[in-house]
């Protein structure tokens, strides 16, 4: 797939069926997951709302993903993006959000995430022109499923689920 037109991002994956079950292939989103829909929908939302303006900084705590979209979407919009996450994260995270042009803040492996919000929560507390996503209790996570993934896939499915399982954690994996 060749993307003709980065303003409507994040594209239409494709719906298909393993072993009888129904499978959404986000991996074809440009950062490679799910989080590229929460991230522009956070971003695109915050600046609609007057949230998010030029000349601020996105700053997030987060174990990856989320970063990794943010880094892609922040900085694709013109905005500095600084990412804080535990040490302990892989390797491959870490080198994926510095290439995408964003800051990266470590924190220890024993203070994990609730020292990445603390963090997170203090550099937006202190620093002037700081927008926080706060993708742990900022609605828009599940919002950008409810109008986005999830009406897509009821779509390409053709009629309503059975049954629906996914994983909890931030609200923004459908």
């Amino acid at each position: 797939m060749i993307l003709q037109d980065e303003r409507k991002l994040p594209v239409r994956s494709p719906l298909i069926t393993v072993g009888g079950v129904k499978v959404k292939l986000e991996c074809v989103q440009p950062t490679g997951s799910i989080k590229d829909r929460i991230a522009t929908y956070i971003l695109d939302e915050s600046e609609r709302l007057g949230l998010l303006r030029k000349g601020m900084r996105i700053v997030e705590a987060t174990s990856g993903n989320t970063g990794i979209a943010l880094a892609y979407h922040g900085t694709r919009k013109g905005y500095p993006v600084t990412i804080v996450m535990p040490e302990h994260m892989t390797d491959e995270r870490k080198a994926t959000i510095l290439s995408l042009g964003a800051e990266l803040v470590l924190c220890s492996k024993e203070g994990g995430f609730l020292e990445a919000a603390a963090i997170r929560d203090e550099m937006a507390s202190t620093l002037p022109g700081i927008f926080n996503p706060d993708q742990f209790a900022n609605p828009l996570n599940a919002e950008a499923h409810r109008i986005g993934t999830g009406a897509e896939l009821i779509e390409q499915a053709g009629h309503p689920f059975d049954a629906f399982v996914a994983g909890v954690g931030t609200g923004g994996t459908l």
